[in-house]
């Protein structure tokens, strides 16, 4: 019985060491927006030490808002929507891991804008 539980216990042991464990390192890539709605969309990004940078994303529109970061790299996206309502600034924060996409797919006309990223 002893010999049986030492041996249930080493197999135990030697399966859950798999192999080398700890953070997967993060991969380079850039953000795009893709605008689905009939808006003019203004994104000023703030990335890494740099100025921040505005770029126009026509209505159906899809605009590379970034250059390739560095994986890990935080982002920060503030849209804006050019419509005759009044309208709050949206702050996106995001970590670079791989290139991410945000689709804005509705902007309300005193509301939020809504998104989702993807990707990653």
């Amino acid at each position: 019985m002893k010999l049986w539980t030492g041996l249930a216990l080493a197999t135990s042991v030697l399966l859950g060491c798999g192999g080398a464990s700890g953070p997967i390192p993060s991969e380079p890539g850039k953000v795009v927006v893709r605008n689905e709605t009939g808006n003019k969309l203004k994104a000023t990004v703030y990335a890494g030490e740099g100025d921040p940078v505005e770029i126009w994303i026509d209505p159906y529109g899809t605009e590379e808002i970034s250059e390739t970061l560095p994986g890990g790299t935080k982002v920060k996206v503030v849209l804006e929507a050019v419509t005759g309502g009044i309208r709050r600034p949206m702050d996106i924060e995001l970590a670079i891991n791989g290139n991410l996409m945000i689709r804005v797919t509705k902007v309300a006309y005193e509301g939020p804008i809504t998104y989702e990223v993807t990707g990653g």
